[in-house]
């Protein structure tokens, strides 16, 4: 889908794992353009924002994630119990609400990011700071 392909001057993350802070240069990339506000959209909540959002917090940084574009799989404990997604899903989001990230809905989120433009230093004084980044996990891309 080409709206979902970075624009050529977006930075684009390739993660080896579930952490997009985690070997990456995230930080340095989000730092360098003076941001500090991540908003996380889209992938599985329970994998790789269930890591993500908790060590955007550790060096400072605002996370929000997006809790209506998370998907989530079934899980199974060892006992046999099964969860499935949409609980899985809920539990996740509950786990990261208030102590590691904010949890908001699509439509607030566009709401607090206003019109989309490029950020800029008069941007970012005007209204918070949200950083898109694409990231990508792929084992076979190392």
């Amino acid at each position: 889908m080409a709206a979902a392909l970075p624009s050529p001057d977006e930075p684009v993350v390739i993660t080896h794992g579930s952490s997009a802070f985690i070997g990456t240069g995230l930080e340095q990339t989000l730092r360098e353009a003076g941001l500090d506000r991540l908003v996380l959209a889209g992938g599985a909540a329970n994998y790789c924002v269930d890591s993500t959002a908790p060590m955007a917090g550790n060096p400072g940084f605002d996370a929000t994630v997006v809790g209506d574009t998370r998907i989530n799989f079934q899980r199974s404990l060892r006992d046999g119990r099964v969860f499935p997604p949409g609980d899985v899903l809920a539990l996740t989001l509950a786990n990261l609400d208030g102590e590691f990230a904010r949890i908001a809905g699509t439509a607030q989120v566009l709401a607090e990011l206003g019109p989309c433009v490029a950020p800029t230093r008069s941007a970012a004084a005007a209204r918070p700071a949200f950083s898109a980044t694409t990231s990508i996990s792929s084992d076979t891309a190392k």
